[in-house]
């Protein structure tokens, strides 16, 4: 009997992967994680991997891409690590280029901006823009799902506490130490998100 298609999912160990993995985890998933630099990247990586475990998805895609996080800048910690102005579109490029050879039916990409439309209109453009550049290229389309585009902190809690998802597994702090800093601007989203929720962050207690 042959198999269905894999649907590829871009996995960064954080809140939104684990999510979006537990989402559409009835599905044939292969998981792509992308190296970016990030001062975090090795606990981010063994966080996506420990997800791909806890799901069962076996086919597991890696790409180094170190210039994507901006060079030379500091650590700021009240604002999200800096990033190549480009680097959504280059993720994305990444994704569908590994989807077109794994001949996966989509990509999905677990990307979440809340209710800024600014950005989730930029990011609609995006996907847009890819997709019709493949289309020339290939002759055919491939799907890139964004389901959390549009949620909110709490409301992506939310539906991962409805999910029953181990939110140990979910690397949110910026910092390169294995424990969580708290002070962080994703430790600290991640608090207001949990606690917006009114909900409990099994990692709270370390976070202080």
């Amino acid at each position: 009997m042959p198999q269905h298609p894999y649907t590829l999912l871009l996995n960064s160990g954080g809140m939104q992967s684990l999510v979006a993995t537990a989402m559409h985890a009835e599905l044939r998933l292969a998981i792509l994680y992308i190296h970016d630099g990030r001062p975090n990247g090795e606990h981010r990586h063994a966080c996506s991997n420990m997800q791909a475990d806890h799901y069962k998805i076996a086919r597991r895609q890696e790409i180094v891409m170190p210039h994507l996080a901006a060079s030379g800048a500091a650590l700021d910690v009240t604002q999200p690590p800096s990033r190549h102005a480009m680097a959504d579109v280059q993720i994305l490029s990444a994704a569908v280029g590994v989807a077109v050879q794994l001949k996966a039916d989509r990509v999905i990409w677990p990307q979440q901006v809340g209710g800024e439309l600014t950005r989730v209109a930029g990011a609609t453009e995006t996907v847009m823009l890819l997709q019709q550049m493949l289309k020339l290229e290939i002759g055919r389309e491939v799907p890139i799902d964004t389901p959390l585009i549009e949620m909110t902190g709490r409301q992506l809690v939310e539906v991962g506490h409805t999910l029953d998802v181990p939110w140990q597994m979910a690397r949110s702090c910026d910092g390169p130490r294995p424990e969580p800093c708290g002070e962080c601007f994703g430790c600290r989203k991640r608090h207001e998100s949990f606690r917006a929720a009114g909900l409990e962050d099994p990692l709270h207690s370390h976070a202080h």
